[in-house]
């Protein structure tokens, strides 16, 4: 389990419920140990936003393995064919952030049903793209104490790779981090901002070389 360290330095604007993805770098929920990834340096890229119909994609100006765009090709044209909404971010790593959030009742890591549907729906898809990986990023709201979000949003963490497990995707391609209350998508201030906050999101990490 790779775990929150240190403090985070992020930025966000809150309004609502509205995604605030682009107030913070996806880089810093990247694993920071270099023994347990294959991927050990992640920078911070400057990112140009392009809106798209069923994506929003982020480019970097800077040339890309063969191998590396033909991945990514092809995760893009299996993640559009199901009608799953994802974020390119590209710097010096690629990556894939689905934007199906996965959301939990207030102290609560059980997964609901349509929830586990699509997960063993998407575990099935990326078994077939065997040089994937994927993190797990869990977090809270922030009604309860520091140590106690933390110990939740690993255990929202862990479900969600169980489940992932169980539509037969290999642990080692499977990486999580808790990050508790410290990385909110929404407001907190509100009910609906909360039950944004109380949630696990999947980043999909392409190998390039």
């Amino acid at each position: 389990m790779l775990k929150r360290f240190g403090a985070l330095s992020a930025t966000f604007i809150l309004v609502g419920c509205q995604s605030t993805n682009f107030g913070y770098s996806m880089l810093d929920v990247a694993p920071e140990d270099s023994q347990l990834l294959r991927h050990p340096n992640w920078g911070e890229p400057q990112l140009q936003v392009i809106e798209e119909r069923t994506e929003t994609r982020i480019v970097i100006g800077q040339p890309r393995p063969t191998h590396a765009l033909s991945q990514l090709q092809s995760l893009e044209h299996g993640l559009a064919r199901r009608g799953w909404h994802y974020q390119i971010l590209s710097g010096q790593y690629l990556m894939i952030h689905l934007t199906e959030g996965i959301h939990f009742k207030t102290n609560s890591s059980e997964i609901s049903e349509p929830s586990r549907r699509w997960l063993l729906s998407l575990a099935e898809y990326l078994s077939t793209q065997p040089e994937v990986e994927i993190v797990i990023n869990g977090h809270t709201d922030d009604s309860g104490r520091n140590r106690y979000n933390d110990g939740l949003s690993e255990r929202r963490a862990q479900m969600v790779k169980q489940i992932l497990m169980q539509g037969k995707m290999p642990i080692t391609r499977l990486f999580t981090r808790a990050f508790g209350e410290y990385l909110p998508s929404c407001s907190n201030q509100t009910n609906s901002g909360r039950t944004c906050n109380r949630r696990v999101d999947l980043v999909l990490l392409v190998p390039q070389r």
